[in-house]
């Protein structure tokens, strides 16, 4: 309603220096103001709940000895649909893979599913090398929970997957070979607890997980695999210190082995698929120096930091018989950046010296290679 100038009037002096509260306003008849206003009526409709279901929001490198993995995230508008397309790479096995995954939390317990599919995988049986691609389809709930409580954080998750494998033969001897398809089940439960961690922490002052997985075929073949590690996490000499102990046990059928080597292995060596292994891991990880320096909105330099690590694994024959043991010590660099303001990345370099003789390069004393990016954020 526009303002009507010439209905004002003017007030007298002694009204201009009383106090703002009680100086009196006067305009035109406002009586009709509301009268003025547009009545309108809009449709209402039900929100679609498929409506921007996969909606890719950011990416992210991710590593768990021995799987390296870059993710594209997304998530919708509800928060009820978690997407993902990754490239994984499996130091032990050297093997390349691509997938995609979902996870729909509009009911409880969450459902998932996903495929992946496995580029150049090897094996030796007897005197013939057989190389194929695998394709794995999985299915499966899944019940995560979390807790938080002061300065301490919680995390609980337990399920189960239905795989489908279907094995494609190549290479020369792709017709000695039978077709490989089968499905099995996938079970895991993991538990997390870990106090909250300061900016100049490299891990949290305290803390522990442990994870524990096992599989089992379920039609065509008998074969399972075990696997259990987990990690404590302490604080060091200064408080910018931090001492990170890892173990992980893992046995396999020695029948029939169909899954993979998961077991992270000492570091400077050739890692092998023995039918038992176990592996422990002394880190301490301290800072060197904080750059504190960064190049426009880009690149930002957080910290460069060393760690000092001792690794123990032993393996087992196939009768359990005889053993070995793969014992390495040895050092890290790491530079940890940021990249936009937003994307932490970490790049590193390791130099191993091996106290036992590798299994399959036995002149090799030193082992040494890069770390690329590594995140270790939860998923």
């Amino acid at each position: 309603m526009p303002v009507n100038i010439s209905a004002w009037r003017e007030l007298p002096e002694r009204f201009v220096t009383a106090s703002l509260d009680t100086v009196p306003v006067k305009n035109g008849d406002l009586s009709g103001f509301l009268s003025g206003i547009v009545s309108r009526r809009f449709s209402s409709k039900k929100y679609a709940k498929t409506k921007g279901l996969f909606n890719f929001h950011s990416w992210r490198p991710y590593y768990e000895d021995p799987l390296l993995t870059y993710s594209l995230y997304g998530e919708n508008i509800l928060n009820t649909m978690q997407t993902e397309v990754f490239y994984q790479y499996n130091e032990n096995d050297k093997t390349h893979s691509a997938g995609a995954s979902l996870v729909y939390g509009g009911f409880f317990p969450y459902i998932s599913a996903g495929t992946q599919y496995t580029f150049n995988r090897e094996a030796t049986a007897g005197s013939r090398l057989k190389q194929w691609d695998q394709l794995d389809n999985r299915v499966g709930v899944s019940i995560p929970l979390s807790w938080t409580k002061g300065k301490s954080f919680r995390q609980f998750n337990a399920g189960t997957n239905y795989f489908y494998r279907n094995d494609y033969n190549k290479g020369f001897y792709k017709d000695s070979f039978a077709t490989v398809k089968f499905s099995y089940l996938h079970h895991f439960l993991s538990w997390s607890q870990q106090a909250e961690r300061a900016p100049q922490h490299i891990f949290p002052r305290w803390g522990y997980n442990g994870q524990l997985n096992y599989r089992h075929a379920i039609t065509n073949y008998e074969s399972w695999q075990f696997l259990a590690s987990g990690s404590i996490y302490a604080p060091g000499i200064i408080p910018s210190h931090s001492l990170v102990i890892t173990g992980a046990f893992q046995e396999t059928d020695t029948l029939s082995t169909l899954f993979a080597n998961r077991l992270p292995y000492s570091r400077g060596y050739n890692a092998i698929y023995a039918a038992r292994m176990w592996r422990t891991s002394v880190n301490y990880h301290f800072p060197i120096v904080y750059p504190d320096w960064g190049f426009g909105n880009i690149l930002y330099l957080q910290r460069i930091r060393a760690n000092a690590f001792y690794d123990f694994t032993k393996v087992y024959s196939r009768n359990k018989s005889i053993t070995r043991d793969q014992r390495s010590v040895g050092g890290e660099i790491y530079i940890d950046t940021k990249w936009w303001n937003q994307y932490a990345l970490t790049f590193g370099f390791r130099v191993g010296y091996l106290l036992d003789t590798d299994l399959v390069q036995p002149n090799r004393t030193i082992g040494w290679e890069f770390v690329l990016p590594v995140s270790i954020l939860p998923r």
